[in-house]
């Protein structure tokens, strides 16, 4: 039967549903977006004549509520002021659950036409959900934009509170968050004028490490270096080196680029990361920092079991160390990587004193025969313990060159 009925009869009955409306008004204050929404599935003729509906609510923003009703019904809207509020509070509710499904843009494009706009809570959950289409769509309407880039409604303050109390509703800290990078792109770059995310460009440089957002950082230094240029400074540095992930490529492009100044520390902690390219790359660069913390690095590269550096350091460059100084080095660690131990054997066994326990700490380790073997004609001390532990192992070869050479 209703779909038998003419366009303006249904227009007439859904412009009753709510109470605002009357004769001289055809908005809707009151009326649910569900309600509506539901409407459209009733069947054809309702969908026709609700999808042709412009500026169908009252706009109710945060200021000046009474602006957007007539003169005569100024005074009304005065006194239902915590009712108006209510009712947006209602909108937002429901526009979020919107936000959280996979609502169509053709009914997000519906609802802005019809004056439903967006809090930041929702453009929260739009960011969350990542529904970069409604927020491009939402850059064609000037509410949505006054909500977006309003300084005034973002809390600065909570830009790299991580553990914050209170919820971070700024678009651009939610988006570097929930790692949105193209929403973060779309909020700096529509506009270079007047945009207050451009101020925030510096906690983000903060957050990408806090949040190690490998993406988001290696952003930052390509395309917005001038403004995070000030903050990368060695301590900077050391952060990413240990907080971002496989950051090797992005340091890189640092210091090829002399974009960052390159001191020992930073060279070290390559050392402790195994950035082995990049290691030998800074110390041909800076051979100056080689020249005078050679030491430090040959030390830190037995400290982390790094082989690689650590031969380059003594073989490759040809560097020194001390016998009593590797030897106190190498066995004051807690923890040993059977490939270090190896390599310690075949390329720098003299810097081992006799009396050092590396069989034991052979045995300990399982370390192959043959390198024991080299051990014990090399006159390194063992004792009846090793012997006994090496029978427990079943290792019998083992045992009978320990008692061949006794």
């Amino acid at each position: 039967m209703l779909d038998q009925l003419p366009p303006e009869i249904l227009l007439n009955i859904i412009h009753k549903l709510d109470n605002n409306n009357t004769e001289e008004t055809f908005q809707f204050l009151e009326l649910k977006i569900c309600t509506l929404l539901e409407l459209k599935k009733v069947n054809r003729t309702f969908y026709s004549v609700i999808d042709t509906l412009k500026e169908s609510w009252i706009i109710i923003p945060d200021k000046n509520i009474s602006d957007t009703i007539n003169e005569s019904k100024c005074d009304e809207v005065i006194q239902r002021t915590k009712e108006l509020i209510t009712i947006k509070k209602r909108r937002n509710m429901d526009i979020d659950n919107l936000c959280k499904k996979r609502t169509s843009i053709k009914t997000f494009r519906w609802l802005m036409d019809n004056n439903i706009f967006f809090s930041l809570t929702n453009i929260k959950t739009l960011i969350v959900n990542d529904r970069i289409d409604v927020i491009r769509l939402g850059f064609f309407y000037k509410e949505f934009l006054d909500i977006l880039f309003n300084r005034f409604y973002i809390d600065y303050t909570k830009g790299t509170e991580i553990f914050s109390i209170t919820e971070n509703i700024n678009p651009l800290i939610v988006s570097a968050e929930n790692k949105r990078l193209n929403i973060i792109k779309l909020l700096l770059e529509t506009s270079t004028i007047g945009n207050p995310f451009l101020e925030q460009i510096p906690s983000l440089l903060d957050m990408s490490i806090k949040y190690n957002y490998k993406a988001l950082l290696s952003y930052l230094v390509v395309y917005h270096y001038e403004k995070v240029s000030s903050y990368l400074n060695p301590r900077m540095i050391s952060s990413i080196i240990h907080r971002i992930e496989k950051s090797e490529d992005i340091l890189f492009y640092l210091i090829q680029t002399n974009k960052i100044m390159v001191d020992s520390k930073i060279i070290s902690d390559l050392i402790i990361k195994d950035y082995n390219d990049l290691f030998i790359y800074c110390i041909k660069m800076y051979p100056e920092e080689l020249n005078n913390n050679y030491k430090e690095y040959i030390i830190q590269s037995i400290n982390v079991d790094s082989i690689v550096i650590l031969n380059h350091l003594m073989i490759e460059y040809g560097l020194k160390i001390g016998k009593n100084l590797f030897s106190d080095l190498f066995f004051r660690k807690k923890n040993y990587k059977v490939k270090s131990i190896e390599n310690i054997i075949e390329n720098y066994l003299y810097l081992i004193k006799k009396e050092c326990p590396i069989i034991r700490l052979c045995i300990d380790y399982s370390v192959g025969n043959r390198y024991i073997y080299r051990l014990i004609d090399e006159g390194y001390s063992y004792t009846n313990e090793e012997l006994h532990d090496v029978l427990n192992n079943d290792n019998i070869e083992l045992l009978k060159y320990f008692v061949k050479t006794m």
